[in-house]
């Protein structure tokens, strides 16, 4: 895939209205994240989403497990930037450290 062909050629009524009712449903519902462990990633080239926007949203949340990482020449899509060594590394960390750290493991589940 080229560096081109990761942007949208053609935005439509109706696409850019299911991203506004999106939004609107993040913005009434975010408040009330689930207390589980989440990852919010930001590439700080992103020229969709500034990095400092989302900064901002995320310390507006009561205390959760929450976390941001930004990523430094990664854009809207870091896992779909051919730089993307940093960012799969902190996936693979943040899935191995927090999100499945709370689940019980198999072998505590008992019989089934």
């Amino acid at each position: 895939m080229t560096e081109e062909n990761r942007f949208h050629r053609r935005i439509t009524l109706s696409w850019t209205r299911a991203v506004c009712d999106a939004a609107r449903e993040v913005r009434a519902n975010f408040r009330s994240l689930p207390p589980i462990p989440i990852l919010f990633t930001q590439g700080e080239d992103d020229p969709v989403c500034r990095a400092e926007t989302l900064a901002k949203l995320l310390a507006t949340l009561p205390e959760n497990k929450v976390s941001l990482r930004s990523f430094p020449g990664l854009r809207h899509e870091p896992f779909a930037d051919r730089n993307n060594t940093e960012f799969l590394e902190a996936l693979a960390h943040f899935l191995d450290a927090d999100a499945f750290s709370s689940l019980p493991r198999p072998d505590t589940v008992g019989d089934i």
